[in-house]
């Protein structure tokens, strides 16, 4: 396994909705907002918090993220790559 940490700063961009995914997340400290953009603006579907697991969805159906996530404070997160899932 190759898991590693990565520590995300308020207003820092996780992934994109619709960018292709390579790695899933678990939520260590602090908060990630998962939220949607479309025409009309933004929307924020969740807020997660510690033991919260992010960004699975599009490694279980091969899709592109289908919704964006951002830390909301000073976030830190095992990253989970494809391979290791």
């Amino acid at each position: 396994m190759s898991l590693r940490l990565r520590v995300f700063r308020p207003g820092e961009i996780v992934f994109f909705q619709d960018m292709q995914a390579d790695d899933a997340f678990l939520l260590k400290e602090g908060r990630i907002e998962i939220f949607r953009t479309t025409d009309a603006g933004e929307t924020v579907l969740a807020t997660l918090g510690p033991g919260a697991i992010f960004g699975e969805m599009a490694l279980v159906d091969s899709r592109p993220h289908s919704a964006g996530a951002r830390a909301i404070d000073i976030a830190v997160a095992t990253v989970i790559p494809r391979r290791d899932l």
